[in-house]
């Protein structure tokens, strides 16, 4: 079971945690939903935490794979995942160009569902 409650606890009290970047694009890779937003939880904490050129790397990795992702992505996914784009897009202001173009695409597919009818 992933506590997302106990991620920033967990990413302010252990000072080598930053070395789970890794480990949270393969999270990604999971079918699991819940496995895929704790690693974007877990990494956008990180990122506040360490916003170093590992994590920048890794927050690149997981915005792209996002994006190859946003057709068959859940609106869902994407509203759960926000928090965590803005605390990404806070420690790495480059990256809001393509949160921004996740956010589009995520909208153009919701468009596209709901026929433009909100």
């Amino acid at each position: 079971t992933f506590r997302f409650s106990q991620i920033e606890g967990t990413v302010n009290g252990v000072p080598s945690l930053h070395i789970t970047c890794n480990f949270t694009t393969a999270m990604l890779q999971q079918p699991s939903l819940q496995k895929q937003l704790f690693s974007v939880c877990l990494l956008s904490h990180l990122a506040v935490q360490y916003p170093i050129q590992q994590t920048l790397q890794s927050c690149n990795e997981m915005l792209s794979w996002a994006i190859a992702q946003s057709g068959q992505m859940s609106i869902v996914w994407t509203l759960l995942s926000l928090e965590s784009f803005v605390r990404i897009a806070k420690a790495f202001p480059p990256l809001v160009d393509p949160i921004s173009r996740l956010l589009l695409n995520q909208k153009k597919m919701l468009s596209r569902h709901d026929n433009g009818n909100y």
